[in-house]
C-alpha cells in the first residue's frame, strides 16, 4: 500500500519536534533539570496525542500502523529522556493519561499489524525479526499423486489460519545467546558443530529447550511467543502456492539447502538465515537448512486434525512434529507438505526452530 507524501511530511514534522525538545533539554542548566523534564514530557505528550488521533482517523491499514508505531516511540522517549517527569512515572506504572494508555495503544498497534501482511518488526532491540503472515485458507497436506509424497501427508483438508507473525529466519545462535545472557534457556549452550554461531540457525536444542526460549522471549517482550503449529508452518511455507515448493514443482538450482539442492552447503552444514532468497511471505529457508520444531504431537496422519490452524495436541506428545527438512535431507523431504517427527528431548545438529508471535 502506497502512503501519500503528506503523511511523511507530517511524520517528519513530529520527529523534528521531538529532536528540538531533546536538544533544548541537553543545553539546559542543571538547576532547571526537573522543570525541563516536565516541560519536555508535556510537549512530547501533546505530540503523542496528536499522533494517536491521526492513527485513529486513518481508517486502518499501513497508515494507521505507522502512526501507532510513532505514537509508542514518542511515549518510549518520554520514559527514557524525561524519567523524572510525572508523565513518565504514569506511563511507567501503566496509568492512563487522558486518551493515552500505553497498553491499549500496543493492542491497537498489534491489531493494525494483523491487517498489514509482510510488515516486518522486532519487539525489542536484539529480538528476532518477525514478518506478519496474513490469515487465509489453504489445502493442507499433499494429493496422492504428488511426487515424493509420504503417506502421513493426508488426507488433504481445508484449514483456515488467523493472521500471525513468524520469524523471517530460523532462530539463530545470536538469539539464543541473548536468552542465556538474560538468565534464560536454563543456561544451556548448544554446540555449533564448529560451523560458526552468530546468524547461523541454532541447533542441538530439544523441543523442550525451544519452548523455554519462547517462554523467555514472551517474558522479555510482554507478548506471546511460541512454536508454530504444523498448519501455520505449512501455510507460511506454501506462501500462497499449491505446488511441491513455494516456487513450483521442481526444486531447481540453489533455491534451498538440502542433500542435492545445488548450494555449497548441501549435505555438510546449515547456511546463515539470509544466504538465500525469501519466499513471497518474506520468510527465508522454509525449505531445507534445518528441520524446525512445531507444537504438534505425533499422529500418523491428519485424521481428526483441527481446521482452524491450531496444533494437534492429541496422540503421542513425547514425540513432536518437525517440518521443512535440513541441509542433509533428500529433495522429497523439503517439500511444503513433508512432515517428520522426533522425540521431544532429542538434540540434533539437523534440528532448530522458528518462533511465532501471536497477533490479536
Amino acid at each position: 500500500m502506497l502512503i501519500g507524501l503528506n503523511f511523511y511530511a507530517m511524520r517528519l514534522k513530529f520527529l523534528l519536534g521531538m529532536a528540538a525538545i531533546a536538544i533544548s533539554l541537553a543545553t539546559a542548566s542543571p538547576n532547571r533539570a526537573v522543570a525541563d523534564d516536565e516541560e519536555g514530557a508535556n510537549e512530547a505528550l501533546i505530540q503523542a496525542i496528536a499522533m494517536l488521533d491521526e492513527a485513529r482517523n486513518a481508517g486502518g491499514g499501513e497508515l494507521q500502523l505507522l502512526w501507532l508505531i510513532d505514537t509508542l516511540s514518542v511515549l518510549d522517549t518520554i520514559v527514557s529522556e524525561y524519567p523524572g517527569s510525572s508523565v513518565a512515572v504514569k506511563l511507567w506504572s501503566g496509568q492512563q493519561i487522558g486518551r493515552i494508555k500505553y497498553s491499549q495503544i500496543e493492542q491497537e498497534r498489534d491489531e493494525a499489524r494483523a491487517d498489514v501482511p509482510g510488515h516486518v518488526f522486532a519487539d525489542c532491540e536484539g529480538c528476532p525479526k518477525m514478518a506478519v503472515v496474513g490469515g487465509g485458507s489453504f489445502d493442507m497436506g499433499s494429493p496422492v499423486n504428488e511426487t515424493g509424497r509420504w503417506k502421513n501427508e493426508g488426507p488433504v483438508h481445508k484449514v483456515t489460519v488467523p493472521a500471525f507473525a513468524l520469524g523471517i529466519y530460523e532462530a539463530t545462535f545470536e538469539d539464543w545467546a541473548a536468552c542465556i545472557e538474560d538468565g534464560g534457556c536454563g543456561g544451556y549452550e548448544p554446540y555449533d558443530e564448529a560451523w560458526g554461531r552468530g546468524l547461523r540457525p541454532v541447533i542441538n536444542v530439544s523441543w523442550d529447550q525451544a519452548v523455554a526460549f519462547t517462554d523467555w522471549l514472551s517474558l522479555e517482550t510482554n507478548a506471546t511467543y511460541r512454536l508454530s503449529t504444523e498448519a501455520e508452518w505449512e501455510y507460511a511455507s506454501r506462501a500462497g502456492s499449491s505446488t511441491r515448493f513455494s516456487w513450483g514443482d521442481e526444486v531447481g538450482e540453489a533455491g534451498a539447502v538440502c542433500h542435492d539442492c545445488g548450494t555449497h552447503w548441501d549435505y555438510w552444514k546449515s547456511a546463515k538465515g539470509d544466504e538465500l532468497s525469501a519466499n513471497d511471505f518474506g520468510l527465508h529457508h522454509m525449505h531445507g537448512n534445518v528441520w524446525e520444531w512445531t507444537q504438534d504431537c505425533w499422529n500418523r496422519n491428519y485424521e481428526g486434525a483441527p481446521t482452524d490452524g491450531s496444533a494437534m495436541l492429541t496422540g503421542d506428545c513425547d514425540i513432536r512434529m518437525i517440518r521443512g527438512g535440513s541441509y542433509s535431507s533428500e529433495v522429497r523431504d523439503i517439500r511444503s507438505a513433508a512432515r517428520f517427527f522426533e522425540a521431544s528431548d532429542a538434540q540434533s545438529k539437523r534440528i532448530g526452530f522458528r518462533v511465532v508471535r501471536e497477533l490479536p
